[in-house]
């Protein structure tokens, strides 16, 4: 699978990881912001992966800044070639990025979405939410 999806995306892959059955897609961390805002993925590629779309995601270039990591949601075998916002992919971002804190944030890079979206992991019982 590894190199259909570097291939797909025209990107390198850090690593990359199964939603499971409720989600069914595809997130793949790659090296940089810029990799994640810069990317043309072959669609018809991405669209013949055995998974429902791809999310790729990278932490963000300004440590510190408004935003702790970048995505884009790609899922051209359903019909949707790029998502500005995918709900779903966001309970897969939240816990891959859980260890920047309880308020972690996204910033969704659709132009059409430029506002980031919040995200935080499940609450703990002993964590406040």
């Amino acid at each position: 699978m590894g190199e259909d999806v570097r291939a797909a995306l025209g990107a390198d892959v850090l690593s990359a990881h199964d939603t499971g059955p409720n989600v069914g897609d595809l997130l793949v961390e790659v090296a940089d912001e810029k990799t994640v805002r810069t990317l043309a993925p072959d669609l018809a590629a991405v669209a013949r992966l055995s998974h429902r779309g791809v999310i790729v995601t990278a932490r963000a270039s300004d440590e510190g800044g408004a935003y702790d990591y970048v995505s884009r949601f790609f899922g051209p075998a359903v019909g949707v070639d790029e998502d500005p916002v995918t709900g779903s992919a966001h309970t897969a971002l939240a816990p891959l990025w859980s260890g920047l804190g309880w308020a972690a944030t996204a910033s969704p890079v659709s132009r059409r979405r430029p506002a980031p979206a919040w995200c935080a992991p499940p609450c703990a019982a002993t964590a406040p939410c």
